[in-house]
């Protein structure tokens, strides 16, 4: 998984390196004398990205200290290249005519200079990774665990609450005794439970233990394990092991040789078996093994199989992370126990060990004896009801096909008895809250009596409880009586690798068939099953599932090439066989399932489900009695912090089950959550498990989903508004086919299917109008953006302490916006976006601000037009939003200095013209004026709504006078939306989206339209008898025109006025028309590509508009407001999919 500070890197350089060797950076290195320089920047940064793409790739992504802060410097002096270059670049342009020679030539003197200072700062950085070996540095073991693991985990975070409960009742035990008590019993797994991030904490003591013991046993052995579990691998270090350590491997070293050179040696021989000197040892002497890093259920199922039980005193001792883990390798059909460990040493967190207690036995009973013997065989093989059974050659025998969606089931402690039972479990894993419809469906699909075998994907974001819902299923009474011959359950573990996964698929198989006869564990190993190669298990699997119906799940699929190589491998049976699958990936569901109706999106509960499942938690301390009102109040406030995520929920409640029941503790709770889902172990796993989603993104998508922690939690991100900001940025780049927004639409895309993101709102066309980022994953990307100095809140945490070199600030709404405190908590000089919320002040722009990109200032109260004159001065500005903003009522001459933006965004503030000087910005390409619903027809109604906020802004006595002046000129039918474009508005040759443009004031537009060869989006208000002519003749055969929107006010409306377009615009694509029409102009039957239409006070006839709408051939969308058709109810178009 690639760390943030190397995804942001890599994003940063490829932005500087795009720029380092476009035409304009080249241009200006020449008239500025600096080519050398600006060639040797560019050929370093070059070798830098090269570098992080190869460093990368040879750690795996998991980088040590060393190369995340060298990472850190590139990435500054990228930020620093980047800026330098741009604005050398903007220097260059052709200075104003008032200009001194001297100021020109000092001006390029400086930059010149500037260019030198930033060679020698990349000569250093390059440098300083030689000296100090990032290159050659060994990457460290990683500690990370992967997306698989997580999930396989999250069912038991409630255990290490539980278990942290349980041990607090109970003295400490000591490792050492709690291993050779009961020496001459049956064969005892021990496991070993740290809730802190890394391994480091457990194997010191687990180490100490087995250092003091490893004598008493005849052969001893510790394994650590690797990731994916290689069978030939695992036994041949067991053997190695007991070999080299054994009395008799030791006895028979010759004299001189190392022991493991000797072991070496008679294992390399050709006539050498293995699994006979194995089996040798595990049968029939006491053994003394270590399993470190045991991280799945899947690893333990093939690890218990090769351990038998031969009733000598043999110990398994179990190091890991996963409580669920740690408790299937323990739990029998009896009890077990949870203690802490008693141990030396300053550890910040506590170790917990998992066992099955001893219980004395009469010495008197025999028939008890070997009762006793037979249940202490393998604990932690089984977690169903169904108890063991020992063959007579004392190996254990798998479970029946309850096996696997029971183990991997969270048990629940006792508090009285700190133990574990089969039944509390069963009753426990049945509940499963506001899932009842989805369970329906899934089991209505594998019920359908269609005999071809259907793909079921379960997909959502992770910790939504996609492997929760199907796993109820699994093992519902329901599927039972379906008759499915074979049926399987497996992980897909990362990394991939399909021959492992093929074997626990042919073993899954064996355990989980209803009447499956299964074989002893010596059996399994000697048939080979262990052994095979990829050929023989797919053969082995085609054997045993053609002509069976089976059943297979699939958990946690993340790409297609993963299911295009599994699926390969399974017979097609039409026969009723069905194949679910989970995975977090939209496209991934699409890939498999093909069908929309065997696809299933998880989304998170609704409140009434979250609430449910939140009190079913917090009453697991056995505590029925009602919630008191504040109490439940409280819930809800944490229920929505934690996004209604059942994985979040659940555990939440489970951790508050065992604190006071008090509303001080939970208040107290929910004011930190933050800080104790990064520090609480009980709850560290919840992050951990969305985090991964996260690192699972490329470096291009984490940037932009970085960026997105600039928006408050909760908030409705508008998509154009995203999108613009991206393009803006520079993080959607535009390719050889394809355009920066079409780059940001994928990216956006791409982002909604992997779950990182929801949908919120819809607009008319049921497109995407607004997305949330889920409140947990809301707190990782801020954490995340702080730490890469990416992003800064101003809010009313913030503290005065300094911010070095932040490149995207915030003012949220709570912040005190005192000015002292602003210069003395941030450097603004490197800042690129400046977004405020609430209210503005004036000292929030400043002259240091040179190299700003992006100033979003929607919706900011308190705005006038003294603030916008700084504006003019920002070359750098891309990106301007001053939409909902009362205050603003014209526009200065000096915007006509931005000569880089790309998107000004006027609605909802009162400019009713553009400036003269607009026609300067050659690269605009988006203007949005107007109201900001172009489509109310009462604004004057909306206006009074909002006239307080008004009068807060502008004072009472201008606020009415303006709103006097406003409804006068609505009464005398005036068109009051809109603005007006000046003459050079011809020039905006890059221009994709004007609207909307009054034409009432002026013909401008009129007369240059034709020269706008790049719009695509046109919206058009003030039309009349006077102008629709020409207005037909300038739009008719518009090149790409795609949408457009056309409105008149008053009475006579457009009636009369759309007859007089000879072609229209032959891409169009998106009809908007607001007025009176009375008939629909003949030329609209020829837009056999338009989809969308909306009609608003259009007074149409019903009958002869249907008529013409039927003959549309794509027409998808239709749109019917306020007396857009007589008799609306009865409006019906077949070929429309939405009305």
């Amino acid at each position: 998984m690639e760390a943030t500070a190397v995804s942001v890197g890599k994003s940063v350089l490829g932005g500087a390196l795009s720029y380092a060797q476009t035409a304009i950076a080249e241009e200006g290195a020449l008239k500025l004398g600096v080519q050398r320089d600006q060639s040797f920047i560019r050929d370093e940064l070059e070798m830098m990205q090269s570098f992080l793409l190869a460093a990368d790739k040879e750690h795996d992504g998991h980088h040590h200290e060393v190369i995340r802060t060298w990472v850190k410097q590139v990435r500054d002096v990228a930020y620093d290249v980047e800026d330098c270059l741009q604005d050398y670049a903007a220097r260059l342009k052709k200075p104003p005519w008032w200009s001194l020679p001297c100021t020109v030539h000092r001006e390029r003197r400086r930059i010149g200079n500037e260019m030198k200072e930033l060679r020698a700062k990349v000569e250093d950085v390059s440098q300083r990774n030689m000296r100090y070996h990032g290159v050659s540095a060994a990457a460290p073991q990683s500690s990370s665990v992967t997306a698989a693991e997580l999930l396989q985990s999250t069912a038991a975070i409630d255990d290490i609450d539980e278990a942290r409960r349980a041990a607090k009742q109970q003295e400490k035990v000591d490792l050492v005794k709690l291993i050779t008590n009961d020496g001459q019993g049956g064969l005892r797994v021990i496991a070993v439970l740290e809730t802190r991030s890394g391994p480091a904490g457990t194997v010191p003591v687990v180490r100490a233990a087995y250092q003091k013991l490893k004598g008493e046993f005849e052969c001893h052995a510790w394994v650590r394990l690797m990731h994916s579990f290689d069978a030939n691998q695992f036994i041949g270090s067991l053997v190695r092991q007991f070999k080299a350590n054994s009395r008799e491997g030791t006895g028979k070293t010759p004299q001189g040789t190392p022991s493991g050179v000797s072991v070496l040696n008679e294992m390399e021989a050709q006539d050498y078996n293995l699994l006979h000197d194995f089996t040798g040892y595990v049968t029939n002497k006491k053994y003394l093994v270590v399993l470190n890093g045991l991280s799945t259920i899947e690893e333990w199922d093939w690890i218990k199989t090769y351990l038998p039980n031969n009733h000598n005193g043999s110990r398994v001792l179990v190091c890991t992370q996963q409580a669920e883990v740690a408790s299937c390798c323990t739990c029998t059909d009896d009890k077990y126990k949870v203690s802490e460990i008693q141990h030396e040493g300053s550890f910040s967190k506590p170790l917990y060990v998992f066992y099955k207690e001893v219980v004395s036995q009469p010495v008197n009973s025999d028939s008890t004896k070997m009762k006793s013997e037979t249940r202490s065989s393998m604990e932690g093989a089984s977690t169903t009801s169904d108890s063991k059974t020992v063959p007579s050659d004392g190996v254990i025998q798998e479970d029946g096909p309850k096996d696997l969606p029971e183990s991997s089931l969270p048990p629940h402690l006792n508090r009285d008895s700190n133990t574990v039972s089969v039944k509390e479990l069963s009753r426990s894993t049945t509940q499963l809250i506001g899932r009842g419809k989805e369970k329906d469906d899934v089991i209505k699909l594998l019920s359908d009596c269609n005999p071809i075998r259907q793909v079921i994907s379960v997909w959502g974001m992770g910790g939504i409880g996609k492997t929760t819902l199907v796993k109820s299923i699994y093992q519902s009474s329901e599927l039972e009586k379906l008759g499915f011959e074979r049926r399987a359950w497996v992980t897909v573990l990362r990394p991939f690798q399909l021959t492992e996964l093929l074997r626990s698929l042919a073993q899954r198989l064996v355990k989980d068939s209803p009447g499956k006869k299964v074989e002893s564990i010596p059996g399994l190993a000697r048939s080979g099953l262990s052994t095979m190669g990829s050929e023989e298990l797919i053969d082995k699997l085609k054997q045993d599932l053609t002509g069976k119906k089976y059943l297979i799940v699939l958990d946690d699929l993340s790409t297609t090439t993963e299911w295009d190589s599994i699926i390969r491998n399974l017979p097609i049976n039409n026969n009723g066989s069905r194949i679910i699958l989970t995975t977090r990936f939209k496209l991934v569901a699409q890939h498999c399932s093909k069908k929309e109706m065997n696809m299933h999106n998880i989304e998170g509960l609704t409140d009434g489900d979250a609430l449910e499942l939140f009190l079913t938690k917090v009453r697991m301390d056995g505590d029925e009695s009602e919630l008191k009102p504040d109490l439940k109040e409280e819930a809800k406030i944490i229920i929505k912090k934690c996004g209604r995520l059942p994985l979040a929920v659940a555990t939440v409640g489970g951790f508050l089950s065992a604190r006071p029941r008090n509303i001080i503790e939970w208040r107290e709770f929910s004011d930190r959550i933050s800080e104790e889902f990064d520090n609480n172990p009980s709850l560290e796993m919840i992050k951990k498990i969305l985090a991964s989603s996260y690192e699972g993104l490329t470096y291009h998508l984490k940037s932009c989903f970085l960026y997105m922690s600039i928006f408050p939690e909760d908030s409705d991100i508008r998509y154009r508004r995203l999108l613009r900001r991206w393009t803006a940025e520079g993080y959607s780049r535009a390719t050889r086919n394809r355009s920066n927004e079409k780059v940001a639409e994928e990216q956006f895309t791409a982002l909604l299917n992997k779950s990182m993101i929801q949908q919120s709102k819809t607009i008319a066309s049921g497109k995407t109008g607004f997305c949330q980022v889920y409140n947990l994953m809301h707190e990782i990307i801020i954490s995340k953006s702080e730490e890469e100095n990416l992003v800064l809140v101003l809010d009313d945490h913030i503290t005065s302490r300094s911010k070095d070199k932040v490149r995207h600030l915030v003012v949220s709404k709570s912040w005190s916006r005192e000015k002292n405190d602003m210069q003395n908590i941030v450097d603004v000089s490197h800042i690129r976006s400046l977004t405020v919320f609430g209210e503005w002040k004036s000292f929030f722009l400043s002259k240091k601000m040179r190299m700003l990109r992006v100033l979003d200032l929607e919706d900011a109260e308190g705005l006038q037009d003294p603030d916008l004159v700084p504006i003019g001065k920002l070359h750098h500005l891309k990106y301007l939003s001053l939409r909902g903003s009362f205050g603003v009522f014209n526009l200065p001459n000096s915007f006509g200095n931005l000569l880089n933006l790309e998107t000004l965004d006027i609605r909802g503030t009162w400019v009713t013209k553009l400036p003269a000087t607009i026609g300067r910005l050659q690269n605009l390409k988006y203007v949005h004026a107007g109201s900001l619903d172009d489509e109310d027809d009462q604004p004057i109604i909306k206006l009074l709504h909002q006239f307080r906020s008004i009068r807060e802004e502008m004072g009472t006595r201008f606020a009415v006078s303006y709103i006097m002046l406003f409804i006068t000129a609505w009464l005398r039918n005036l068109d009051v939306c809109g603005v007006k474009v000046p003459r050079g508005i011809g020039r905006l040759r890059s221009i994709h989206t004007l609207s909307i443009v009054n034409i009432a004031r002026g013909k401008a537009l009129l007369k240059n339209l034709k020269k706008l060869t790049q719009l695509c989006k046109l919206g058009v208000t003030g039309i009349n008898k006077n102008n629709c002519k020409e207005l037909c003749s300038a739009i008719a055969d518009h090149g790409r025109l795609q949408s457009l929107l056309l409105r008149a006010e008053g009475n006579a409306g457009l009636e009369g006025c759309l007859d007089n377009m000879s072609q229209p615009p032959k891409d169009l694509k998106s009809l908007q028309l607001y007025g009176n029409l009375v008939t629909l102009p003949e030329w609209i039957k020829d837009l056999k590509i338009l989809q969308k239409l909306s009609l608003r006070n259009t007074n149409l006839k019903a009958d002869t508009t249907m008529e013409v709408l039927g003959n549309l051939p794509m027409l998808a969308i239709l749109r019917l407001q306020d007396n857009a058709c007589e008799e609306e109810e009865s409006v019906s178009v077949p070929s429309v999919s939405q009305v």
